[in-house]
Protein backbone atom coordinates (compact mmCIF):
# COMPACT_ATOMS: atom_id res chain seq x y z
CA UNK A 1 0.00 0.00 0.00
CA UNK A 2 1.04 3.54 -0.75
CA UNK A 3 1.58 5.78 2.28
CA UNK A 4 -0.10 9.21 2.29
CA UNK A 5 2.51 11.90 1.97
CA UNK A 6 3.38 14.14 4.89
CA UNK A 7 2.12 17.09 2.83
CA UNK A 8 -1.42 15.71 2.95
CA UNK A 9 -1.29 15.26 6.70
CA UNK A 10 -0.09 18.83 7.11
CA UNK A 11 -2.81 20.23 4.88
CA UNK A 12 -5.50 18.33 6.78
CA UNK A 13 -4.05 19.48 10.08
CA UNK A 14 -4.02 23.11 8.96
CA UNK A 15 -7.61 22.89 7.71
CA UNK A 16 -8.84 21.35 10.96
CA UNK A 17 -6.89 23.91 12.99
CA UNK A 18 -8.30 26.79 10.93
CA UNK A 19 -11.85 25.49 11.31
CA UNK A 20 -11.36 25.07 15.05
CA UNK A 21 -10.02 28.61 15.35
CA UNK A 22 -12.92 29.96 13.32
CA UNK A 23 -15.40 28.07 15.47
CA UNK A 24 -13.68 29.29 18.63
CA UNK A 25 -13.69 32.91 17.43
CA UNK A 26 -17.34 32.60 16.38
CA UNK A 27 -18.15 31.34 19.86
CA UNK A 28 -16.22 34.23 21.39
CA UNK A 29 -18.09 36.65 19.09
CA UNK A 30 -21.41 35.27 20.32
CA UNK A 31 -20.27 35.54 23.93
CA UNK A 32 -19.17 39.17 23.48
CA UNK A 33 -22.48 40.06 21.83
CA UNK A 34 -24.43 38.36 24.59
CA UNK A 35 -22.33 40.18 27.21
CA UNK A 36 -22.87 43.52 25.46
CA UNK A 37 -26.60 42.90 25.10
CA UNK A 38 -26.84 42.46 28.87
CA UNK A 39 -24.74 45.58 29.38
CA UNK A 40 -26.80 47.77 27.04
CA UNK A 41 -30.12 46.49 28.41
CA UNK A 42 -28.95 47.11 31.94
CA UNK A 43 -27.50 50.49 31.03
CA UNK A 44 -30.87 51.76 29.89
CA UNK A 45 -32.62 50.39 32.95
CA UNK A 46 -29.99 51.11 35.63
CA UNK A 47 -28.29 54.32 34.67
CA UNK A 48 -28.91 57.97 35.34
CA UNK A 49 -31.86 59.30 33.35
CA UNK A 50 -32.43 62.91 32.32
CA UNK A 51 -35.93 63.76 31.11
CA UNK A 52 -37.49 67.02 29.93
CA UNK A 53 -41.17 67.63 29.34
CA UNK A 54 -40.36 69.15 25.93
CA UNK A 55 -37.43 70.55 23.96
CA UNK A 56 -36.60 74.23 24.33
CA UNK A 57 -36.50 74.56 20.55
CA UNK A 58 -38.97 73.72 17.82
CA UNK A 59 -38.90 70.21 16.34
CA UNK A 60 -41.31 68.68 13.79
CA UNK A 61 -44.49 67.27 15.31
CA UNK A 62 -45.49 63.63 15.09
CA UNK A 63 -43.66 60.31 15.13
CA UNK A 64 -40.45 59.53 13.30
CA UNK A 65 -36.77 60.30 13.69
CA UNK A 66 -35.57 63.87 13.44
CA UNK A 67 -32.09 65.10 12.61
CA UNK A 68 -31.25 68.14 14.76
CA UNK A 69 -29.38 70.98 13.12
CA UNK A 70 -27.54 72.68 15.98
CA UNK A 71 -26.04 75.46 13.89
CA UNK A 72 -29.13 77.70 13.66
CA UNK A 73 -29.36 77.99 17.45
CA UNK A 74 -26.21 80.08 17.34
CA UNK A 75 -25.43 81.07 13.75
CA UNK A 76 -29.00 81.51 12.50
CA UNK A 77 -29.47 81.41 8.76
CA UNK A 78 -31.49 84.28 7.29
CA UNK A 79 -34.32 81.87 6.42
CA UNK A 80 -34.37 80.45 9.94
CA UNK A 81 -34.35 83.93 11.50
CA UNK A 82 -37.22 85.07 9.28
CA UNK A 83 -39.36 82.13 10.41
CA UNK A 84 -38.72 82.65 14.13
CA UNK A 85 -41.37 84.15 16.44
CA UNK A 86 -38.65 85.75 18.60
CA UNK A 87 -35.08 87.00 18.55
CA UNK A 88 -33.56 84.24 20.70
CA UNK A 89 -32.57 80.66 19.89
CA UNK A 90 -35.41 79.04 21.86
CA UNK A 91 -39.17 79.12 21.77
CA UNK A 92 -40.38 82.20 23.71
CA UNK A 93 -42.35 82.19 26.97
CA UNK A 94 -41.83 78.49 27.53
CA UNK A 95 -41.72 76.50 30.78
CA UNK A 96 -39.96 73.14 30.72
CA UNK A 97 -39.70 70.72 33.63
CA UNK A 98 -36.46 68.77 34.07
CA UNK A 99 -36.15 65.47 35.96
CA UNK A 100 -32.99 63.52 36.86
CA UNK A 101 -33.33 59.96 38.17
CA UNK A 102 -30.30 58.04 39.43
CA UNK A 103 -29.35 54.42 38.69
CA UNK A 104 -31.76 53.22 41.41
CA UNK A 105 -34.58 55.22 39.76
CA UNK A 106 -34.68 57.71 42.64
CA UNK A 107 -35.61 61.27 41.73
CA UNK A 108 -32.55 63.45 42.38
CA UNK A 109 -33.47 66.69 40.65
CA UNK A 110 -36.73 68.28 39.57
CA UNK A 111 -36.69 71.90 38.41
CA UNK A 112 -38.62 74.11 36.02
CA UNK A 113 -36.76 76.37 33.62
CA UNK A 114 -38.23 79.13 31.52
CA UNK A 115 -37.52 81.10 28.40
CA UNK A 116 -38.50 84.77 28.28
CA UNK A 117 -40.39 86.91 25.80
CA UNK A 118 -37.48 86.95 23.33
CA UNK A 119 -36.63 83.25 23.53
CA UNK A 120 -33.60 83.36 25.84
CA UNK A 121 -33.09 81.41 29.08
CA UNK A 122 -34.24 84.02 31.59
CA UNK A 123 -37.11 84.74 33.95
CA UNK A 124 -36.78 88.46 33.16
CA UNK A 125 -38.31 90.13 30.10
CA UNK A 126 -35.85 91.64 27.63
CA UNK A 127 -36.55 95.01 26.04
CA UNK A 128 -34.44 96.11 23.08
CA UNK A 129 -35.82 99.66 22.92
CA UNK A 130 -34.12 102.78 24.40
CA UNK A 131 -30.58 101.38 24.77
CA UNK A 132 -29.21 104.84 25.59
CA UNK A 133 -30.30 104.85 29.23
CA UNK A 134 -29.23 101.23 29.92
CA UNK A 135 -25.84 99.68 30.47
CA UNK A 136 -26.13 96.39 28.61
CA UNK A 137 -24.04 93.31 29.33
CA UNK A 138 -24.17 90.20 27.16
CA UNK A 139 -23.05 86.93 28.80
CA UNK A 140 -21.90 84.26 26.35
CA UNK A 141 -21.65 80.66 27.54
CA UNK A 142 -22.87 77.08 27.38
CA UNK A 143 -25.10 75.08 29.74
CA UNK A 144 -23.14 76.40 32.74
CA UNK A 145 -24.43 79.87 31.76
CA UNK A 146 -27.82 79.11 30.21
CA UNK A 147 -28.68 76.44 32.74
CA UNK A 148 -31.49 73.89 32.67
CA UNK A 149 -30.62 72.30 36.03
CA UNK A 150 -31.46 75.21 38.35
CA UNK A 151 -34.85 76.77 39.16
CA UNK A 152 -33.54 80.21 38.11
CA UNK A 153 -30.79 81.72 35.95
CA UNK A 154 -27.74 83.01 37.80
CA UNK A 155 -27.29 85.62 35.05
CA UNK A 156 -30.63 87.13 36.16
CA UNK A 157 -29.29 87.35 39.70
CA UNK A 158 -26.19 89.20 38.52
CA UNK A 159 -28.49 91.77 36.91
CA UNK A 160 -30.45 92.15 40.16
CA UNK A 161 -27.24 92.69 42.15
CA UNK A 162 -25.74 95.22 39.75
CA UNK A 163 -28.96 97.10 39.06
CA UNK A 164 -29.51 97.58 42.82
CA UNK A 165 -26.21 99.46 43.08
CA UNK A 166 -27.22 103.12 42.66
CA UNK A 167 -23.62 104.33 42.95
CA UNK A 168 -22.61 102.02 40.11
CA UNK A 169 -25.42 103.25 37.87
CA UNK A 170 -24.52 106.83 38.73
CA UNK A 171 -20.88 106.23 37.81
CA UNK A 172 -21.97 104.64 34.53
CA UNK A 173 -24.43 107.46 33.87
CA UNK A 174 -27.22 104.99 33.15
CA UNK A 175 -30.70 104.51 34.56
CA UNK A 176 -30.61 100.71 34.47
CA UNK A 177 -28.19 97.80 34.13
CA UNK A 178 -29.51 94.89 32.09
CA UNK A 179 -27.87 91.50 31.42
CA UNK A 180 -28.69 89.33 28.42
CA UNK A 181 -28.18 85.60 28.86
CA UNK A 182 -26.78 84.17 25.63
CA UNK A 183 -25.90 80.89 27.34
CA UNK A 184 -26.90 77.93 25.16
CA UNK A 185 -26.33 74.27 26.18
CA UNK A 186 -23.61 72.60 24.15
CA UNK A 187 -22.15 75.84 22.76
CA UNK A 188 -18.46 76.43 22.08
CA UNK A 189 -16.35 79.41 21.09
CA UNK A 190 -17.44 79.38 17.42
CA UNK A 191 -21.05 79.61 18.59
CA UNK A 192 -20.17 82.47 20.93
CA UNK A 193 -18.73 84.46 18.03
CA UNK A 194 -21.63 83.65 15.72
CA UNK A 195 -24.23 84.37 18.40
CA UNK A 196 -22.67 87.71 19.26
CA UNK A 197 -22.72 88.60 15.58
CA UNK A 198 -26.43 87.90 15.29
CA UNK A 199 -27.82 88.88 18.67
CA UNK A 200 -25.29 91.58 19.52
CA UNK A 201 -26.32 93.61 16.49
CA UNK A 202 -29.79 94.01 18.00
CA UNK A 203 -28.87 94.10 21.69
CA UNK A 204 -25.97 96.56 21.25
CA UNK A 205 -24.09 95.61 24.45
CA UNK A 206 -21.66 97.84 26.33
CA UNK A 207 -19.77 94.82 27.71
CA UNK A 208 -19.42 91.22 26.55
CA UNK A 209 -18.63 88.57 29.19
CA UNK A 210 -17.32 85.27 27.82
CA UNK A 211 -18.07 82.75 30.56
CA UNK A 212 -16.36 79.47 29.64
CA UNK A 213 -15.09 76.25 31.23
CA UNK A 214 -12.32 73.83 30.28
CA UNK A 215 -14.97 71.69 28.61
CA UNK A 216 -15.98 74.60 26.37
CA UNK A 217 -12.58 75.10 24.80
CA UNK A 218 -12.33 72.12 22.37
CA UNK A 219 -15.88 72.42 21.01
CA UNK A 220 -16.32 73.36 17.39
CA UNK A 221 -19.32 74.14 15.21
CA UNK A 222 -19.54 70.49 14.15
CA UNK A 223 -19.52 67.85 16.88
CA UNK A 224 -16.87 65.19 16.27
CA UNK A 225 -15.64 62.03 17.95
CA UNK A 226 -12.09 61.55 19.21
CA UNK A 227 -11.20 60.20 15.77
CA UNK A 228 -12.54 63.29 14.02
CA UNK A 229 -15.73 61.65 12.72
CA UNK A 230 -18.72 63.99 12.52
CA UNK A 231 -21.50 63.27 15.01
CA UNK A 232 -25.07 63.75 13.83
CA UNK A 233 -27.47 64.63 16.67
CA UNK A 234 -31.10 63.61 16.44
CA UNK A 235 -34.31 62.57 18.16
CA UNK A 236 -35.90 59.12 17.89
CA UNK A 237 -39.62 58.73 18.66
CA UNK A 238 -41.48 56.03 20.61
CA UNK A 239 -45.05 55.61 21.82
CA UNK A 240 -45.97 54.81 25.43
CA UNK A 241 -49.67 54.16 24.94
CA UNK A 242 -50.84 57.27 23.13
CA UNK A 243 -48.06 59.49 24.49
CA UNK A 244 -45.14 60.53 22.29
CA UNK A 245 -41.68 60.04 23.81
CA UNK A 246 -38.43 61.11 22.21
CA UNK A 247 -34.86 60.18 23.06
CA UNK A 248 -31.78 62.21 22.14
CA UNK A 249 -29.26 60.22 20.09
CA UNK A 250 -25.86 60.77 18.50
CA UNK A 251 -25.06 59.01 15.23
CA UNK A 252 -22.00 58.59 13.03
CA UNK A 253 -24.17 58.21 9.95
CA UNK A 254 -27.81 58.21 8.95
CA UNK A 255 -30.45 56.84 9.35
CA UNK A 256 -31.21 58.34 12.77
CA UNK A 257 -32.25 55.16 14.56
CA UNK A 258 -31.15 53.18 17.58
CA UNK A 259 -31.64 50.09 15.44
CA UNK A 260 -28.49 51.21 13.61
CA UNK A 261 -25.10 50.37 15.10
CA UNK A 262 -23.95 53.90 14.19
CA UNK A 263 -26.19 55.52 16.82
CA UNK A 264 -25.94 55.85 20.59
CA UNK A 265 -28.07 57.36 23.34
CA UNK A 266 -27.32 58.96 26.71
CA UNK A 267 -30.58 58.28 28.60
CA UNK A 268 -31.76 61.78 27.71
CA UNK A 269 -35.52 61.85 27.07
CA UNK A 270 -38.35 64.22 26.17
CA UNK A 271 -41.74 63.06 27.39
CA UNK A 272 -44.95 64.30 29.05
CA UNK A 273 -44.62 64.81 32.80
CA UNK A 274 -47.15 62.06 33.57
CA UNK A 275 -44.98 59.53 31.71
CA UNK A 276 -41.79 60.69 33.42
CA UNK A 277 -43.35 60.65 36.91
CA UNK A 278 -44.89 57.14 36.57
CA UNK A 279 -42.31 54.45 37.52
CA UNK A 280 -44.03 51.81 35.37
CA UNK A 281 -44.13 54.05 32.30
CA UNK A 282 -40.57 55.17 32.98
CA UNK A 283 -39.43 51.55 33.00
CA UNK A 284 -41.33 50.88 29.78
CA UNK A 285 -39.70 53.91 28.16
CA UNK A 286 -36.24 52.73 29.18
CA UNK A 287 -36.96 49.18 28.01
CA UNK A 288 -38.05 50.30 24.52
CA UNK A 289 -34.88 52.30 24.11
CA UNK A 290 -32.69 49.55 25.59
CA UNK A 291 -34.13 46.89 23.28
CA UNK A 292 -33.48 49.03 20.23
CA UNK A 293 -29.97 49.74 21.44
CA UNK A 294 -29.26 46.01 21.80
CA UNK A 295 -30.65 45.34 18.35
CA UNK A 296 -28.60 48.07 16.72
CA UNK A 297 -25.33 48.09 18.65
CA UNK A 298 -25.10 44.33 19.14
CA UNK A 299 -27.15 41.92 17.07
CA UNK A 300 -27.41 43.94 13.83
CA UNK A 301 -23.84 45.17 13.81
CA UNK A 302 -21.75 43.96 10.86
CA UNK A 303 -18.39 44.60 12.52
CA UNK A 304 -16.64 42.11 14.77
CA UNK A 305 -17.37 43.13 18.36
CA UNK A 306 -15.06 40.37 19.59
CA UNK A 307 -12.18 41.91 17.65
CA UNK A 308 -13.06 45.30 19.10
CA UNK A 309 -12.81 43.85 22.58
CA UNK A 310 -9.52 42.10 21.87
CA UNK A 311 -8.08 45.37 20.57
CA UNK A 312 -9.34 47.28 23.62
CA UNK A 313 -11.81 49.45 21.75
CA UNK A 314 -14.59 50.88 23.90
CA UNK A 315 -18.09 50.08 22.69
CA UNK A 316 -19.33 53.62 23.03
CA UNK A 317 -18.71 57.00 21.48
CA UNK A 318 -16.16 59.42 22.80
CA UNK A 319 -17.62 61.87 25.29
CA UNK A 320 -16.99 65.09 23.37
CA UNK A 321 -18.31 67.38 26.08
CA UNK A 322 -15.50 67.40 28.63
CA UNK A 323 -12.18 66.21 27.13
CA UNK A 324 -9.41 65.65 29.68
CA UNK A 325 -6.61 68.17 29.13
CA UNK A 326 -4.12 65.93 30.94
CA UNK A 327 -4.52 63.25 28.25
CA UNK A 328 -3.71 65.64 25.40
CA UNK A 329 -0.27 65.92 23.88
CA UNK A 330 1.34 69.29 23.20
CA UNK A 331 0.20 69.34 19.58
CA UNK A 332 -3.44 68.77 20.58
CA UNK A 333 -3.24 71.53 23.18
CA UNK A 334 -1.76 73.97 20.69
CA UNK A 335 -4.49 73.14 18.18
CA UNK A 336 -7.24 73.82 20.74
CA UNK A 337 -5.64 77.07 21.92
CA UNK A 338 -5.24 78.30 18.34
CA UNK A 339 -8.90 77.48 17.67
CA UNK A 340 -10.08 79.38 20.79
CA UNK A 341 -7.79 82.35 20.07
CA UNK A 342 -9.20 82.67 16.54
CA UNK A 343 -12.79 82.70 17.80
CA UNK A 344 -11.98 85.11 20.63
CA UNK A 345 -10.40 87.40 18.06
CA UNK A 346 -13.68 87.36 16.12
CA UNK A 347 -15.48 88.38 19.30
CA UNK A 348 -12.96 91.13 20.07
CA UNK A 349 -13.18 92.48 16.51
CA UNK A 350 -16.96 92.80 16.81
CA UNK A 351 -16.87 94.40 20.27
CA UNK A 352 -14.14 96.47 22.00
CA UNK A 353 -15.04 95.59 25.60
CA UNK A 354 -14.68 91.87 26.31
CA UNK A 355 -14.23 90.19 29.70
CA UNK A 356 -13.18 86.50 29.47
CA UNK A 357 -13.80 84.55 32.69
CA UNK A 358 -12.96 80.92 33.43
CA UNK A 359 -15.79 79.27 35.34
CA UNK A 360 -14.72 76.40 37.63
CA UNK A 361 -16.23 72.95 37.37
CA UNK A 362 -16.47 70.71 40.42
CA UNK A 363 -13.64 68.54 39.08
CA UNK A 364 -11.40 71.61 38.78
CA UNK A 365 -11.36 71.83 42.59
CA UNK A 366 -11.98 68.32 43.95
CA UNK A 367 -10.14 66.17 44.92
CA UNK A 368 -7.49 68.85 44.28
CA UNK A 369 -7.15 72.04 42.29
CA UNK A 370 -6.00 71.28 38.77
CA UNK A 371 -3.55 73.34 36.78
CA UNK A 372 -5.33 75.41 34.10
CA UNK A 373 -2.94 74.50 31.29
CA UNK A 374 -5.09 75.48 28.30
CA UNK A 375 -6.24 78.90 29.62
CA UNK A 376 -2.64 79.74 30.55
CA UNK A 377 -1.49 78.83 27.03
CA UNK A 378 -4.26 81.03 25.63
CA UNK A 379 -3.09 83.99 27.76
CA UNK A 380 0.49 83.46 26.62
CA UNK A 381 -0.62 83.38 23.01
CA UNK A 382 -2.69 86.57 23.29
CA UNK A 383 -2.71 88.59 26.55
CA UNK A 384 -6.06 90.15 25.57
CA UNK A 385 -7.66 86.79 26.33
CA UNK A 386 -6.11 86.28 29.75
CA UNK A 387 -9.21 85.01 31.58
CA UNK A 388 -10.09 85.86 35.17
CA UNK A 389 -10.03 82.60 37.13
CA UNK A 390 -13.37 82.62 38.91
CA UNK A 391 -12.21 79.71 41.06
CA UNK A 392 -10.20 82.26 43.04
CA UNK A 393 -13.34 84.38 43.45
CA UNK A 394 -15.31 81.57 45.07
CA UNK A 395 -15.24 81.19 48.87
CA UNK A 396 -12.57 79.01 50.45
CA UNK A 397 -14.27 75.70 51.22
CA UNK A 398 -13.72 72.00 51.72
CA UNK A 399 -14.84 69.19 49.38
CA UNK A 400 -18.27 68.72 50.98
CA UNK A 401 -19.13 72.41 50.75
CA UNK A 402 -17.87 72.62 47.16
CA UNK A 403 -20.00 69.58 46.28
CA UNK A 404 -23.07 71.49 47.49
CA UNK A 405 -22.42 74.12 44.82
CA UNK A 406 -22.98 71.53 42.08
CA UNK A 407 -25.51 68.79 41.34
CA UNK A 408 -22.89 66.08 41.82
CA UNK A 409 -22.68 63.16 41.44
CA UNK A 410 -25.77 63.06 39.23
CA UNK A 411 -24.99 66.19 37.23
CA UNK A 412 -21.97 68.49 37.08
CA UNK A 413 -23.84 71.78 36.62
CA UNK A 414 -24.31 74.41 39.31
CA UNK A 415 -26.88 73.77 42.02
CA UNK A 416 -29.24 76.51 43.19
CA UNK A 417 -26.81 77.26 46.03
CA UNK A 418 -23.84 77.36 43.68
CA UNK A 419 -25.69 79.72 41.36
CA UNK A 420 -26.15 82.27 44.15
CA UNK A 421 -22.47 82.09 45.07
CA UNK A 422 -21.30 82.38 41.47
CA UNK A 423 -23.66 85.29 40.73
CA UNK A 424 -22.15 87.32 43.57
CA UNK A 425 -18.62 86.54 42.40
CA UNK A 426 -19.50 87.48 38.80
CA UNK A 427 -21.11 90.76 39.86
CA UNK A 428 -17.94 91.71 41.75
CA UNK A 429 -15.73 90.65 38.83
CA UNK A 430 -17.70 92.89 36.45
CA UNK A 431 -17.43 95.88 38.80
CA UNK A 432 -13.69 95.44 39.15
CA UNK A 433 -13.27 95.02 35.39
CA UNK A 434 -15.07 98.32 34.84
CA UNK A 435 -12.86 99.92 37.47
CA UNK A 436 -9.65 98.66 35.85
CA UNK A 437 -10.82 100.00 32.53
CA UNK A 438 -11.53 103.43 34.00
CA UNK A 439 -15.20 103.22 33.07
CA UNK A 440 -15.99 103.80 36.76
CA UNK A 441 -13.74 104.82 39.66
CA UNK A 442 -11.91 101.69 40.84
CA UNK A 443 -13.13 100.38 44.21
CA UNK A 444 -10.74 101.40 47.03
CA UNK A 445 -10.40 97.78 48.11
CA UNK A 446 -10.81 94.95 45.57
CA UNK A 447 -13.73 92.70 46.39
CA UNK A 448 -11.89 89.58 45.21
CA UNK A 449 -8.40 88.51 44.20
CA UNK A 450 -8.55 88.97 40.44
CA UNK A 451 -6.09 86.26 39.47
CA UNK A 452 -5.89 85.56 35.77
CA UNK A 453 -4.81 82.37 34.05
CA UNK A 454 -1.65 84.07 32.78
CA UNK A 455 -0.58 85.03 36.29
CA UNK A 456 -0.62 81.45 37.54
Amino acid sequence: MKKRGSGGHLAAYLIVTALACMAGFAGFELYVRYDLSRYHSGRSQANMMVAYTEPLYSVPAGDGAVRISLGPFWGRSAEWAASRPSLGPFNPSLEVENFIYDAEDTLRLNVKVRTNNLGFLSDLPYDLSSPGDEYRIVVLGDSMTGTTTMPYQWVDEVQTLLDADEDLKGALGRRKIRLYNLGIPGAGFPHFAEGLGWYGAEIKPDLVVVNFTLGTMPRKTVITTANGDMVIPGLVSYRIGTELVRVYVSCLSEPISLSSDACWHYNWYFAPAKVIRDPVLRAEMRALVGNDMVKGRVWSSMRSLALDRLLGRDDHMYNWRVPTQSKMDESERQTIVAHVAAEMNRIAESHPNVLPVLMPLYWDMVPERIDYVLPRMLAERDPRFDAVMMRAAMPEAGPEEIASWYNVPHDGHLSAKGGHIYAKAMARAIVEHLGRQGVIPPPPTPHLPLVSAGQK
